[in-house]
């Protein structure tokens, strides 16, 4: 796909047309100015926010919108694991400081790489309200309201790919639908979800109440090769509220690791028509029940282990031990050729950071 390059810094320069990284637009002007088709490919800085930030211009399905963060060279974060950026040195962060001024985030098709985003005050790190592609983002939010969320997804649609969500509040909320594949989450209240949710390959780890919470009338909740570790109360709960007679939810959790659960791992709030598919699970240290309240058919295959079966789950490898029920037990993944053991294991996380270092990357 072609782009119109466009450039963006913190103080932008020259004429200040995008034209080149010598002429780059500052971060307001960049949304006065582009237009279907460009790349905004933005500098490491911190872009403190000024005022509320509102992009709306539309990409289209030919033409997207495209934000593109790099440190020196254009490309040079492509690769980059997000869990370890920090502040601006490295990667463009745009911080929310004060909370009169926050991104709303609102053009369509839009496709948004190696940025941080940021809020320091009781405000979401981005307001995503549209049908945009999010690859290897962090996204963290220093509020301690439990409703409050890190990111606000309102009623649109989003990918999240290779990212890295941390916060005291709640996760998202979304009353559409959303996926994450490859992205970890640390550091929770909760994550909540009010449309369809799919997550795929994905880590949960340190959340102070529930996991992932399912409330939605009808739709599809799909959890297939995460890993859920120290978990505060329920790791998922569904508490869709179906009509019987006219309303159907289908639930897919395959392939996941449920490692010290303070509650249940999978509980059951929902009444109606609910299919629930729980397949190749593998279950540790679970306080709770491994299915509760479970009031409706569900299709079982679980793992249960009476030792740790990670590696080192206080150090972040979450890579299966040999003599584990989960290791060598589960359907082939799709990225099961990056796997640091070469081995078909249940759960998210065999896929060791190439640095060397505790931190990992789902997909590397």
């Amino acid at each position: 796909m072609a782009f119109n390059e466009k450039y963006v810094t913190v103080t932008g320069g020259g004429l200040h047309d995008g034209s080149s990284e010598a002429n780059a637009w500052t971060f307001d002007e960049a949304w006065s100015n582009y237009s279907a088709g460009d790349r905004l490919n933005i500098k490491a800085g911190t872009y403190a926010l000024t005022q509320i930030m509102n992009p709306w211009t539309n990409g289209t399905v030919t033409a997207p919108v495209s934000l593109r963060g790099y440190k020196t060279t254009i490309g040079d974060l492509d690769d980059r694991p997000s869990s370890q950026w920090v502040d601006g040195t490295d990667v463009p962060l745009i911080q929310t400081t004060n909370s009169s001024y926050y991104l709303y985030y609102t053009a369509q098709f839009s496709i948004i790489e190696n940025i941080s985003f940021e809020a320091t005050v009781a405000r979401p790190a981005i307001y995503a309200r549209s049908a945009a592609l999010y690859k290897r983002c962090r996204f963290v939010s220093v509020s301690t309201i439990a409703t409050n969320p890190v990111v606000d997804l309102g009623t649109n649609y989003a990918k999240f790919v290779d990212c890295y969500f941390e916060g005291s509040g709640s996760g998202y909320q979304s009353a559409k639908s959303v996926v994450f594949s490859g992205c970890v989450f640390e550091n929770f209240y909760e994550i909540q979800s009010n449309g369809f949710f799919g997550a795929f390959d994905c880590v949960f780890k340190n959340f102070t109440n529930a996991g992932v919470k399912y409330n939605a009338n009808n739709g599809a909740f799909q959890i297939r090769g995460c890993t859920f570790y120290n978990i505060a109360n329920d790791a998922i709960s569904v508490t869709a509220a179906i009509t019987p007679s006219s309303s159907y939810g289908v639930i897919q959790v395959e392939n996941n690791i449920f490692h010290t659960i303070s509650g249940d791992a999978l509980k059951n709030y929902s009444s109606g028509h609910m299919q629930l598919f729980a397949k190749n699970n593998l279950f540790y240290n679970v306080t709770g029940s491994n299915f509760a309240n479970d009031g409706f058919s569900m299709s079982r295959d679980e793992q249960n282990d009476s030792t740790d079966p990670f590696v080192d789950a206080a150090g972040g490898d979450y890579s299966l031990v040999s003599a584990s029920n989960g290791y060598n037990n589960a359907a082939p993944k799709p990225f099961e050729v990056f796997d640091v053991n070469s081995n078909r294991d249940i759960g998210a996380i065999q896929h060791q950071d190439p640095s060397g270092g505790t931190k990992f990357h789902p997909l590397s």
